[in-house]
């Protein structure tokens, strides 16, 4: 590099930080002015009455409004809280009227239970026992009826995992595969709720016997073959 170029290159490097000082000066400038313009507003506010008065209303207001919003907020939270206890107590007192509802409608099945026991002898007519516990078993599901308690349907029916429970499967000669054939404890719904599942035995299809004989019966056979008293009918 040349002498010539040397003196360009400092002349040049001179100026550019003359002009980087400028704008650091001219920035301190700008905040001064923005810090003396707002002392001197603060000094106008702190010495004007009016400014003075409407601060001090300002905060008188809004002080205000946050103790009325505060006392709005307790009143709400009381009365939210004696709502919920209303309401606790009209439930109970609506279960328990439920309740004496319901015992007062099984009350006169227990008295003709209890009528019937006392007049039951060792040698009481079997026929009328059957017909005073069948007139018990009406009232009882007359009961039901009155709270919406319905048997579940069964025998015939396919097996639904929802209302049966199945205790085992057996081939049966009247019923399909996965068709109910038989009913071993019944079971109830309360409003279309099942409470208990009906325990049933599944059908799982005619016997490989029987149908082994369907099969291998001609038409000519069938017409004269006698018929087997002991072969159970599809009811």
């Amino acid at each position: 590099m040349t002498q010539s170029q040397e003196i360009y290159s400092e002349a040049e490097n001179d100026a550019e930080a003359q002009k980087i000082n400028s704008q650091k000066i001219n920035q301190s400038e700008k905040n001064a002015f923005a810090e003396a313009v707002k002392n001197e507003a603060t000094a106008v506010d702190n010495n004007n009455p009016d400014m003075q008065a409407f601060q001090s209303e300002t905060e008188a207001h809004w002080e205000n409004k946050f103790l009325e919003l505060q006392d709005q907020f307790t009143r709400l939270a009381a009365d939210f809280e004696n709502y919920r206890k209303r309401s606790r107590d009209e439930q109970s007192a609506a279960v328990q009227r439920g309740s004496e509802n319901n015992i007062l409608a099984l009350l006169p099945v227990l008295d003709n239970i209890e009528r019937a026991t006392k007049t039951l002898t060792p040698t009481s007519d079997p026929s009328a026992l059957f017909n005073g516990f069948s007139v018990i078993q009406k009232q009882l599901f007359q009961f039901l009826e009155t709270v919406d308690v319905k048997k579940i349907n069964t025998v015939g029916q396919p097996f639904d995992p929802k209302l049966h429970d199945a205790v085992s499967t057996m081939p049966n000669p009247d019923y399909a595969d996965g068709i109910i054939a038989h009913e071993a404890q019944t079971g109830y719904s309360l409003q279309n709720k099942v409470i208990r599942p009906a325990q049933v035995i599944v059908s799982s299809g005619p016997p490989e016997s029987h149908i082994a004989n369907e099969t291998n019966t001609t038409p000519e056979q069938s017409e004269v073959t006698a018929p087997n008293p002991f072969e159970q009918k599809t009811v």
